[in-house]
This record gives structure tokens, C-alpha cells and sequence, in this order.
């Protein structure tokens, strides 16, 4: 799945501008009407409801900033699952408190895919 370009708005909004159907705005610039639709939706100008697509642009960059980054499961987070998970903490208990350590803690999905890959290596952990 790509993301909708630059070039993509202007497209979008030149379209837009001539009344122009959803789907066939999706046909010109490659995309589902859905994605065209959600993209109006999200990045209009809320103040006016116009679609600008450097505005739009903008908005998408900046979402895409602020979003949160991967955590990696460095050797220290480990440790800390694998300390926490033996005090019978929870994979939700262990990513949702804060810690002393400072680490940058890890989803539950992940705490349980960590878990997982050790019984597949034959490290056995009891959750409750």
C-alpha cells in the first residue's frame, strides 16, 4: 500500500474543483474511492472545508512525524520483560507502567511474541 503523493492531491483537488465523482478521481491518480474519500475527510482545511493539497500535504507530513517510532527489544528491555514477567507481571502490566529504568517499553504483542521465541528455544515463562 503507498501513500498518497504530492502529485496525487493536486490531481485530487483539480478534480475536485471540476466536480468530479469520487471513483473517478481514484481511477485518474491509481487509487481505491475509498482512499480518496479518506483523504479528502482527513487533511481538508477544516476552518473553510476546501481540500488544498498543500495543506493536505502538510497535514499527512506531519502525522507521519509525529507518529510514534518502533521501539527495538534491546538486551535491557529484555532483561526488564524477562524480571517483570517473573514477579508474574502481565505483558499488558509490564508496557503499560512506567519504569524506573527509564527504557522505552515495548506493546504486549510484542512482549508476547518475545515470549513465544524463548519457548520455541526452550526458555518456559508462567503467565497468569
Amino acid at each position: 500500500m503507498s501513500h498518497v503523493t504530492l502529485e496525487q492531491r493536486y490531481v485530487i483537488s483539480r478534480m475536485l474543483s471540476k466536480n468530479k465523482k469520487l471513483d473517478e478521481i481514484g481511477i485518474a491518480i491509481g487509487k481505491d474511492k475509498s482512499v480518496v474519500s479518506r483523504e479528502i475527510m482527513r487533511n481538508c482545511d477544516q476552518r473553510t472545508g476546501k481540500y488544498k493539497p498543500e495543506l493536505a500535504h502538510k497535514k499527512y507530513q506531519s502525522r507521519l512525524h509525529s507518529k510514534p517510532k518502533r521501539v527495538k527489544l534491546t538486551e535491557p528491555v529484555k532483561e526488564y520483560i524477562e524480571k517483570k514477567i517473573e514477579d508474574q507481571w502481565s505483558p499488558e502490566q509490564i508496557s503499560n507502567r512506567p519504569n524506573s529504568e527509564g527504557l522505552d517499553l515495548v506493546s504486549p504483542e510484542t512482549i508476547y511474541k518475545y515470549i513465544a521465541l524463548d519457548r520455541k528455544k526452550g526458555v518456559s515463562y508462567i503467565l497468569t
